[in-house]
């Protein structure tokens, strides 16, 4: 992991005058980041080009960036929205790990549950990853041509705009395996999401 959004959480209180604990202010934040970044960078490339008077594949440099910046900060946004999960058995009753004071799955915790953890899950966890496997299966015909030398003035075209996109995604792999890098992310989740419900269920000493 290059960084760890974790950190810039870690020990904050959330505002003295809310009632809202500090553990649901940090997952909404992970929960509202994918859409947030993707129109800071949605805005940033427009400007560039409206100044640059330039606009030739805006979509893909968009999307390149956001692919770019999501899986850098991937498995914080996976620790952090699984993390609301982590329960401990105190005096007989489960609390939330990262705040004793919450009960596991009362009220409060199941609300944050139901509307923002498991969403999450749902759509940045597991759905924009199987987004990606699905655009790059569906290209998967030109991407196993890229160490190939006899390429048509077609497929250069087709690998020039998949490039524009994906690239970060499949580069530093053998062509045969452009999709490998989703199946490092998959791992990752199963590692996050295991280590987190062992927890659970590993006795207190």
């Amino acid at each position: 992991m290059i960084f760890n959004l974790n950190c810039l959480f870690n020990g904050y209180d959330g505002f003295d005058d809310s009632s809202i604990p500090s553990i649901y202010y940090n997952l909404i934040v992970f929960a509202v980041l994918p859409p947030a970044l993707f129109g800071l960078i949605f805005v940033l490339w427009v400007i560039y080009s409206w100044l640059s008077r330039n606009i030739k594949d805006l979509r893909g440099k968009i999307l390149s960036s956001f692919i770019v910046v999501f899986f850098l900060i991937y498995p914080s946004i996976t620790k952090g929205v699984f993390s609301i999960f982590n329960c401990v058995e105190v005096e007989g009753v489960k609390k939330v790990q990262a705040d004793m004071s919450q009960e596991c799955y009362g009220q409060t915790h199941w609300y944050y549950v139901k509307n923002a953890s498991i969403p999450s899950i749902v759509m940045w966890v597991i759905g924009l990853p199987v987004a990606a496997l699905w655009a790059m299966f569906r290209n998967g015909k030109y991407l196993e041509k890229i160490e190939k030398a006899d390429l048509s003035q077609q497929d250069i075209n087709n690998l020039t705009k998949i490039s524009s996109k994906y690239r970060f995604l499949y580069s530093g792999y053998h062509a045969s395996h452009y999709y490998w890098e989703i199946v490092i992310t998959m791992r990752k989740i199963l590692m996050i999401a295991a280590g987190i419900f062992l927890q659970m269920v590993t006795p207190q000493l």
